[in-house]
């Protein structure tokens, strides 16, 4: 890491400041060294008595904003999750990816049926897979695969008017569609 040389105050010839973000300062009315982590939308002060432990905290500041960003001292709501910048921002490119590359519920239901008869699977399996799988394609015909979430799901299954048993059939079917 870079580092920059403290130049001399010339009031007081004591070490003022490093020219770099935290900012650290002898205070004379103090006597202490002071840390300086304040930014545009907020930050703190604090106050050391030796120069190493002000250096040290600056140090500390530093690597928390290069390693989670300058704005991941403004967001205090992600951190009551427990998370980062960094681990929202690669959920949602991961989600964003996935909602990208996936493709409409009927060309993905297509594809499942060709492919199970062309691995020779038994003809009243694909039919009934084909049947299930056919009210899935009715109640979302414009949505993709990655659109659909367990509450989507969960909510088709309960409107349909099948028995408890057909119902798993269904939903053991949709997970095929899935997995």
């Amino acid at each position: 890491m870079k580092t920059k040389t403290l130049r001399k105050s010339k009031a007081n010839g004591k070490q003022d400041e490093t020219h770099q973000w935290p900012f650290i300062r002898w205070i004379e009315s103090r006597q202490r060294w002071m840390v300086d982590a304040r930014t545009a939308t907020g930050g703190e002060r604090k106050f050391y008595a030796t120069k190493d432990e002000a250096e040290g905290a600056a140090i500390i500041a530093r690597t928390k904003r290069q390693n989670e960003g300058a704005s991941a001292f403004d967001h205090e709501e992600l951190s009551r999750y427990g998370w980062t910048i960094q681990r929202a921002i690669k959920f949602a490119l991961d989600h964003l990816k996935r909602q990208s590359a996936s493709v409409a519920v009927t060309d993905a239901v297509k594809s499942l049926l060709e492919s199970k008869r062309a691995a020779g699977r038994d003809e009243n399996y694909c039919t009934r897979l084909s049947i299930n799988l056919g009210k899935l394609t009715e109640a979302f015909p414009d949505k993709t695969i990655a659109s659909i979430g367990t509450l989507d799901l969960g909510a088709f299954l309960t409107k349909l008017p099948l028995a408890p048993g057909t119902k798993n059939t269904v939903r053991s079917d949709c997970a095929t569609l899935w997995s």
